[in-house]
């Protein structure tokens, strides 16, 4: 039986041919078969076929007129006996065991589309890799998807190439999918066609195919498009047509309009200048019939899409249009005075650039001073228009913080990247704006709003056991916005406390619950308890829930951490069995120098294991921290106390008085030494984070100072220090 049928169009590509063919014979999946077809070629393309065929028969040979590359493919398709096809250019070659490996996975998942990682060959040595999505964001290994995977952008993307895909020739028959015969842009009805109508696709994120752009004939970058690039109008409509057809153009109305305008703009600029305008008017006059006016299609701002779109419209001529593109408007994009003026402009769309413009300020991303001085830009428009519409596409930097090409790369970005990023990714948890930053752990704020918004259980136990659970947390206004996350995943909690409180203070909020945000009030509903204290700044996560509840079991939370499910259940279950004992999820281990002296607090590392009960373990109380009735010395609530010695360093007081009161600490069972931030970009940029003034020194200082009021403390600690050794 033959598994792999693999058709290749061949035209004039004698000097490849031979490095092509050898890879494809060479395959360690041997039960396949090769259908060449010879498109009306001139140079000696055919002879090397016939040799192959006569030393090999699983090489098959045809010939047709000069009828492009779709009608090869075709006539390939119809004489196909494998259960797969794979199509390949007859410049290209394949991994040696490329085949094996694409019909072991399409078996084993059972596709009618297997899609595969490509890489390009360029002159001078470059190369770039062609992949479908970030190998990081999923497992692919078992994952069976249609076309909705990842917001629908597999059926309209720059993949239109048929190459980097396994079909089941089954399905291709079934659905009569065959390539437009047009010899230009015949590639994208068929991918179009393929990806929307394949109920099962997989992804095998393994570069196998290599594609050659050394060869001129494939370079076509550089090659201005005659007559029959006027075609692609018509190619767009019978797109159209088939999804409407199909039920399936009023979902991917947005991926079909993106396409269209980005795939007109490339065109124009690649024809021929004898057609430039006559393909304007007929982009304009398939503009004009598209009225984009007042549709929620642009909300991620396609820029450089939506201001050719717009400029298009308010041309008369090519010519005309041409001057919107001169080396002193370059994209000028909505800040051209034509644009504003013009009839179709979207208000909603000039509304939403302003907002992507005041994120863009409002989180510092863009340095004038920066841009101006690294790229040398000398333009009359304002910098960051620049940077928006023409040098992000560079590859330019807006500032030191934020790295187009690396951020585009972690996320598989194809639009702008930072236009993404302030307003998506941002919400998104996506914040790698540069190499530097660390892969920390966030949240999905847009798929959260929506689990809040529709959030209806409650989030606390009437049920007190032996005694009563409290989680207790404090906030600020700078964090209101982003606090609801915060508690929705406190409320959500496996195991239930009796109580979660959220301590704010008067003078910052003097209208108390006027001035918190309807998100947090609405979760009171759930269980949520808001009370009103003294100013303590971080101390108020504990202290007046040690007044106001001395007998209770508190566990301290951050305002800035999303919690797991089972987190409250780690921490209980071990104070059932350690009753004595604190019980931190997040602990540092305190270090000591040969001296006995305390190490400085930046040496102090993060526990990743363990399971045992010291003075040495330091909690992290934002992580969560359970502290049983009684377990900190009665000191701790002496405000003029811990506002003299520890006035920024909580965390140091608290461990302070835990060892005061002779009460060990005991790392909990499951260890959290990465949390998952609800907003972790305002925790890396901010200049005003706690953990970021302390991180210059106040810990170490604040320690020094308690150390200083409590001598038995370093006493205390060696004893148990050598102990442990």
């Amino acid at each position: 039986m033959v598994k792999i049928s693999v058709i290749i169009p061949i035209f004039n590509t004698g000097k490849f041919l031979n490095k092509c063919l050898n890879s494809l014979l060479n395959q360690s999946l041997t039960d396949i078969e090769i259908i060449c077809v010879d498109d009306g070629s001139t140079d000696n393309s055919l002879k090397i076929l016939k040799s192959y065929e006569n030393k090999d028969e699983r090489v098959k040979v045809f010939t047709q007129k000069n009828n492009g590359a779709g009608a090869a493919r075709n006539l390939g398709i119809s004489y196909a006996k494998g259960k797969y096809i794979l199509f390949v250019d007859s410049d290209d070659w394949f991994e040696e065991d490329g085949f094996k490996l694409l019909y072991d996975k399409a078996e084993q998942l059972n596709v009618d589309l297997l899609l595969f990682d490509s890489i390009e060959h360029k002159i001078n040595n470059q190369f770039k890799e062609r992949k479908y999505f970030n190998n990081n964001e999923d497992d692919f290994s078992n994952l069976v998807f249609d076309y909705h995977y990842k917001n629908n952008k597999l059926v309209m993307n720059s993949f239109f190439v048929p190459w980097s895909k396994l079909y089941r020739t089954k399905f291709l028959l079934d659905n009569d999918i065959k390539f437009s015969e047009i010899p230009l842009f015949e590639d994208m009805f068929f991918n179009v066609t393929v990806t929307t109508l394949a109920s099962k696709i997989a992804y095998y994120p393994k570069i196998l195919y290599h594609y050659n752009r050394l060869n001129s004939s494939s370079i076509t970058s550089d090659i201005k498009y005659d007559a029959k690039a006027l075609i692609i109008v018509d190619i767009y409509k019978s797109i159209e047509n088939f999804l409407r057809k199909n039920y399936f153009y009023e979902e991917l109305e947005f991926n079909y309009i993106f396409s269209k305008i980005a795939e007109y703009r490339n065109v124009l600029n690649r024809v021929h200048e004898d057609y430039k305008e006559i393909l304007f008017n007929k982009i304009k006059e398939d503009f004009m019939n598209l009225n984009l006016s007042n549709k929620d299609i642009f909300k991620n701002i396609y820029l450089r899409g939506y201001s050719f779109y717009i400029k298009v419209l308010n041309s008369n001529s090519y010519k005309e249009l041409n001057k919107f593109n001169s080396l002193k408007a370059i994209e000028s994009d909505i800040t051209h005075p034509n644009v504003l003026n013009a009839d179709y402009v979207d208000a909603d769309y000039v509304k939403s650039f302003e907002k992507t413009k005041n994120n863009i300020n409002n989180l510092n991303l863009f340095d004038k001073d920066y841009y101006l001085n690294n790229y040398k830009y000398d333009g009359v428009l304002d910098p960051l228009i620049d940077y928006l519409c023409n040098g992000a596409y560079k590859g330019y930097n807006p500032s030191e913080r934020f790295n187009t090409k690396f951020y585009s790369e972690e996320y598989n970005i194809t639009s702008n990247p930072l236009v993404y990023f302030v307003n998506k990714g941002y919400y998104e948890g996506k914040i790698r704006i540069n190499p530097s930053v660390n892969n920390i752990r966030s949240i999905n704020r847009l798929i959260l709003d929506d689990k809040i918004s529709n959030f209806k259980e409650t989030g606390i136990s009437n049920n007190s056991m032996n005694e009563e659970i409290i989680v207790s947390l404090t906030s600020f206004p700078e964090r209101m916005d982003d606090i609801k996350y915060c508690l929705y995943s406190l409320l959500t909690q496996s195991f239930k406390p009796n109580k979660v409180i959220l301590w704010l203070a008067y003078d910052e909020f003097p209208n108390k619950e006027e001035d918190i945000p309807k998100s947090v009030l609405n979760l009171k509903e759930n269980g949520l308890t808001i009370k009103w204290c003294e100013n303590y700044r971080s101390y108020k996560k504990l202290i007046p829930t040690l007044k106001e509840y001395p007998n209770s079991c508190i566990v301290t939370a951050d305002d800035d951490l999303y919690y797991p499910i089972d987190w409250l259940q780690n921490l209980y279950e071990d104070h059932i069995n350690y009753p004595n004992n604190i019980i931190s999820t997040r602990c540092r281990d305190v270090q000591l120098d040969d001296e006995n002296n305390f190490k400085k607090y930046n040496q102090w590392k993060v526990a990743t294991e363990g399971n045992d009960i010291s003075y040495l373990n330091f909690p992290t109380n934002g992580a969560g921290t359970l502290f049983p009735p009684h377990s900190l010395n009665e000191k701790v609530t002496y405000d003029k106390l811990f506002r003299k010695l520890c006035p920024n360093t909580d965390d140091i007081w608290f461990w302070t008085m835990a060892v005061l009161n002779k009460t060990k600490i005991k790392k909990c069972k499951k260890l959290t030494p990465y949390c998952t931030y609800v907003n972790p970009y305002k925790e890396l940029f901010s200049e005003n984070t706690l953990w970021r003034e302390n991180s210059k020194g106040r810990n170490d200082t604040e320690l020094s100072n308690v150390l200083k009021e409590f001598p038995n403390i370093k006493e205390i600690v060696i004893k148990d220090n050598h102990k442990n050794r």
